[in-house]
């Protein structure tokens, strides 16, 4: 996965993410980190969701979702763009 310093910005416009474009890297694998801890549990805390679009998959994007006992909160999602072979 690659994300520009210039996607990154927006990014971080869109979602109001509070790290900058160095820590980004590492605090998105503690997201990750938080999902694999969760895995087995009845309840999960954190989930990665994977949301799969049509057949071009244009609009299929990742997500971290953390669940607390009001509601889902997304940390972040992130799109993914078609390859280029």
């Amino acid at each position: 996965m690659e994300v520009s310093e210039e996607e990154f910005q927006a990014l971080k416009q869109e979602q109001s993410i509070l790290v900058d474009f160095a820590q980004f890297p590492d605090k998105f694998i503690e997201l990750l980190e938080e999902c694999i801890s969760s895995r087995g549990e009845e309840q999960p805390r954190f989930l990665a969701v994977l949301r799969v679009g049509g057949d071009d998959a244009v609009d299929s994007n990742l997500g971290v979702v953390e669940t607390n006992k009001f509601k889902h909160l997304s940390h972040i999602s992130l799109r993914f763009k078609p390859g280029d072979d």
